[in-house]
């Protein structure tokens, strides 16, 4: 088992990558007062019939589905050794496409609660003048737009990395 392969360059990345995608997670369950705090609405529940369900959707599948891909990657460095994923196309590929979603939903998250009005809730508010914790809304986009350029510096590292399994291979 090839644990030294977490310590490497990609090792890193991925466990980096991991915590921001596990903090967005939490942020995104509980970052508004303890509520959910939607990509898509300011408003307090998100609707079926709401015209930026899709949006919505967009960020709830970013970061489940990389928190899942990176803990399977992670794994494969664990099982197999960071050669051996590297050897074919595929992390490369997923890391794209991390890429382009969580910077799609940074910025989703960022034009819908760019206008919303801050409000200090250190002034004792009471439960009828329940305000949104934009802080947090934009705390979540801006980590997602963070994470977004962490996978583009991961692609790069992982396609260098299989450029120079194939050089050793091929000689």
């Amino acid at each position: 088992m090839p644990v030294t392969d977490l310590f490497s360059l990609p090792g890193i990345l991925k466990i980096t990558e991991s915590v921001f995608i596990f903090i967005s997670l939490i942020l995104h369950r509980h970052g508004d007062n303890g509520e959910y705090l939607f990509f898509s609405t300011t408003g307090l529940k998100l609707e079926n019939n709401d015209p930026n369900i899709d949006a919505e959707n967009l960020g709830n599948s970013t970061l489940v589905t990389f928190m899942v891909i990176n803990i399977v990657i992670l794994l494969g460095y664990l099982l197999d050794g960071r050669h051996e994923v590297h050897s074919t196309i595929l992390e490369p590929i997923w890391n794209m496409i991390a890429c382009c979603m969580f910077l799609g939903s940074g910025a989703v998250a960022i034009i819908t609660w760019k206008d919303e009005e801050m409000v200090d809730t250190s002034a004792g508010l009471t439960e009828t003048e329940f305000s949104r914790n934009v802080t947090a809304a934009l705390a979540m986009a801006g980590i997602c737009i963070f994470v977004g350029v962490m996978y583009l510096v991961d692609t790069a590292v992982s396609v260098l990395s299989q450029r120079k399994n194939d050089e050793y291979e091929n000689p």
